[in-house]
């Protein structure tokens, strides 16, 4: 049983050993093949486009919906919360066809100063959000967690990641 483990295809010869020995060697074989379970094939399906560019979408093709629409949700209310400070910011401009922010007094150039840097940072923080979200899609797998996606190796740091 050890050899057929350690060699499957190994073959005794018939001109060596007796044909009793043979017989019982195939049926040992036989008898092993069927008691093995069957190496379950991991398979690979590939990630849409709409996915990727969805925040969230991984997850929810994935199916951790919940992870998925949250992050959808928190993406698309920060977003709109941006683009609300955009067009607050967008008021205070006098002319429009000038580069920058035109103000006709000091107390209009603080609230700009001020709405400009929450533009910023809402904006900095939907790309940190929608980037978090498509790493951890990319780098996380479903239910197995035999297989991680980062391993540490005497050779070094292995990374998966499943690209669509």
């Amino acid at each position: 049983m050890e050899l057929l483990s350690l060699a499957p295809d190994y073959k005794i010869d018939p001109f060596v050993h007796p044909p009793e020995l043979v017989a019982f060697f195939e049926s040992v074989r036989s008898a092993s093949a069927r008691l093995q379970p069957e190496d379950p094939v991991e398979e690979r399906s590939t990630v849409p486009a709409w996915a990727v560019l969805l925040p969230g979408g991984i997850q929810i093709h994935k199916e951790q919906e919940v992870l998925g629409y949250l992050s959808l949700g928190v993406v698309g209310a920060v977003s709109a919360t941006s683009a609300g400070l955009y067009l607050a910011l967008r008021r205070y401009d006098l002319d429009l066809s000038r580069p920058g922010i035109q103000v006709s007094s000091l107390a209009d150039q603080e609230q700009a100063d001020r709405l400009l840097r929450w533009t910023n940072a809402t904006r900095w923080t939907v790309a940190g959000l929608w980037s978090a979200s498509l790493i951890h899609g990319l780098f996380t797998s479903t239910g197995d967690r035999r297989s991680t996606r980062v391993s540490l190796q005497p050779t070094g740091v292995t990374v998966r990641w499943d690209w669509p």
